[in-house]
């Protein structure tokens, strides 16, 4: 290796290590399946877990996943991602969704197929009592809150992927696109290429193909600059959601029921008493209603007396 990839490699290394650290992702004696689709991305993530393993404390594991959605060549990432398990010693979880009798849509949406996954992993996690690593990288975090955006959202959904979700966690996140491929190649360790990332039926392509390059023609550092400001935005969504938080401490429950003062959410600031209500509704398992309602209880709670259930 030649000391320019060998700093490269160490860049990358330190970083990914010292965002696991700072992000709490992994404790002592943890069992890590990483989700391994055999692209670039996952691969790094794989060879990052496997090459500090020791120094995390952790076991490493890896899991496969069919969609069943691309024929012949599935199979093919299928058999790339279970020939360098193979010879890496790591255990590998195949789950081909047409040989557990999934009824594959005749045009998949990009929704059922992470569902589709998202269901494996809470499976996989739960049986193997362990976590899920998935490969998600700083560029996916801005094509998700762009994606989120177009559709609608509100401060949470801008606030984009989080590290850690559960048994879910994304040592990745902090890293740029370009620094996984330069890794990959400095440790030479090929990957494959999943023909559906180029197909522009698919939202989140046409995002990363079509909106995001004119973007970083406006600003070269757009990726880097929307991911620092997450953090600011997830400063101020914990903050309000605190406020929220402390502000509904005093409501009661009862047979399905939650009741609290008007008055209490009237005084609060339209913010604030959005995300009361929301947690309001959460106690009685409540957790859908459109902000045209939202806005009718809190209106109904200004013009109330002074207590309403």
């Amino acid at each position: 290796m030649s000391s320019d990839a060998e700093k490269t490699v160490q860049r990358m290394d330190e970083a990914l290590l010292d965002n696991c650290r700072r992000q709490g992702l992994f404790k002592s004696g943890d069992r890590v399946i990483a989700a391994c689709s055999g692209g670039a991305d996952s691969m790094a993530l794989l060879l990052f877990l496997l090459r500090h393993r020791r120094t995390l404390e952790i076991e490493v594991l890896a899991t496969h996943v069919n969609h069943g959605i691309r024929g012949e060549t599935a199979r093919r990432d299928a058999d790339f991602v279970a020939d360098f398990c193979r010879r890496n010693g790591v255990e590998l979880f195949l789950y081909d969704a047409v040989q557990e009798g999934i009824e594959v849509p005749p045009r998949p949406s990009e929704d059922w197929a992470r569902g589709l996954r998202y269901g494996w992993f809470d499976e996989l996690a739960a049986r193997e009592e362990a976590v899920i690593a998935t490969a998600h990288t700083m560029s996916d975090q801005a094509e998700t809150v762009l994606f989120r955006m177009a559709r609608g959202t509100g401060l949470r959904g801008l606030t984009g992927i989080p590290a850690r979700r559960g048994r879910i966690v994304r040592p990745l996140l902090q890293t740029p696109r370009r620094d996984i491929e330069e890794y990959l190649t400095a440790r030479g360790i090929p990957h494959v290429e999943d023909s559906s990332n180029f197909d522009l039926t698919y939202a989140r392509n046409r995002l990363r193909q079509e909106v995001v390059p004119v973007l970083q023609e406006l600003n070269p550092a757009f990726i880097s600059t929307l991911t620092a400001n997450l953090d600011h935005l997830r400063e101020d969504r914990d903050l309000l959601e605190g406020m929220a938080q402390r502000a509904v401490q005093e409501a009661r429950v009862t047979e399905g029921r939650v009741s609290i003062p008007a008055s209490t959410l009237a005084a609060l600031d339209h913010p604030i008493a959005v995300r009361a209500v929301k947690l309001l509704l959460a106690k009685v398992e409540y957790y859908q209603i459109s902000s045209v309602h939202l806005d009718q209880i809190l209106a109904l709670a200004a013009s109330t007396s002074p207590s309403a259930s």
